[in-house]
């Protein structure tokens, strides 16, 4: 498993999958993946679906950085089983230019703030231990930290994914199509 590369696949496994169950989450995908009837916060769009495989991705920007499925394929797998795989480059991006941008910003409000700084605060930036904490603080929270959410967004996202693929079975389930 590579935690820092923004990918992960995964699966559920399930009594039985029925013939338009990939037709069914594809028209919630249209319809609204998170709250039927609503795309608001979830804008989605089918890129690709054939009988047994769908392929859909964030639509805009706002999708794409708000949960973090950008690009998913669902796919069935054997009459007992429903597999995916999702990746998520474009969260991936607006995390690393955001955190960096404000690292950046940081050190570059520090930068013009200068000359207003009083000598005893100068002689206290000045200390190497204040400057390797302040470097180091600067470099992990700007330029480690979107890597660690990369790793930590991986499980929620796949837990949400995995909730909406057990509700439209249980849709199908539930609507005496199955």
């Amino acid at each position: 498993m590579r935690p820092l590369i923004p990918v992960f696949e995964g699966g559920i496994d399930v009594e039985r999958v029925p013939e338009e169950f990939i037709e069914r989450v594809a028209a919630r995908v249209n319809d609204g993946l998170f709250i039927p009837g609503s795309r608001r916060r979830a804008n989605y769009v089918v890129t690709g679906c054939t009988r047994g495989e769908l392929r859909f991705a964030a639509a805009d920007f706002w999708t794409a950085v708000n949960v973090g499925l950008n690009d998913v394929m669902v796919r069935q797998e054997g009459p007992t089983r429903i597999a995916y795989r999702v990746t998520y480059w474009r969260w991936t991006r607006y995390a690393v230019l955001l955190c960096g941008g404000i690292a950046v910003f940081v050190l570059a409000g520090l930068v013009f703030a200068l000359p207003w700084i009083s000598p005893a605060q100068r002689q206290t930036m000045a200390d190497p231990v204040f400057a390797t904490v302040f470097g180091a603080n600067l470099a992990f929270w700007g330029f480690v930290w979107p890597w660690v959410l990369v790793a930590i967004h991986k499980k929620p996202a796949a837990r949400c994914l995995e909730r909406i693929l057990r509700d439209a079975l249980a849709q199908l389930s539930g609507d005496g199509s199955t």
